[in-house]
């Protein structure tokens, strides 16, 4: 009786494809999300809290899907490339309305009367970690 072999077969790679960076991009994504969801603009003394307006909420969502592609991608040069613009669009944005607000308000309030939320905090910060992760990904020395 003759012994039948299994042919072997190249294991297929599993995600993360190209190490950590891709994993934070997903959170990356994720928290742009929910700084998108959240205020942008806090005026204390009428209790006023305005949110992004559509237009930029969904381009701050599309910055989020974005970079949650990259965090799928089996290509790297995909993934740095879908982190990178969306990264950059969010961050954009959230300046954009930072900027807006400040001078709004007349520069940084001392009393705290009238300030940008945590949205467009959290939309800025995570931009940047998105940014960071794909330059990151960048460097590894993975081929991809």
């Amino acid at each position: 009786m003759a012994v039948t072999e299994r042919p072997v077969t190249a294991e297929k790679p599993r995600w993360p494809y190209f190490g950590a960076p891709q994993k934070r991009m997903v959170l990356a994504g994720f928290g742009i999300w929910i700084g998108t969801a959240l205020p942008w603009f806090i005026f204390r003394p009428l209790g006023i809290t305005r949110h992004a307006s559509p237009l930029a909420a969904s381009w701050v969502l599309w910055a989020g899907l974005m970079v949650m592609a990259g965090a799928v991608a089996r290509w790297k040069v995909l993934a740095i490339v879908s982190a990178v613009l969306g990264g950059v669009t969010a961050f954009t944005f959230a300046s954009w309305q930072m900027a807006q607000i400040l001078n709004a308000c007349g520069g940084i309030d001392t009393n705290l009367n009238c300030v940008p939320g945590p949205g467009v905090f959290i939309v800025q910060g995570t931009a940047g970690v998105a940014l960071f992760q794909a330059w990151r990904l960048r460097q590894t020395a993975r081929p991809g």
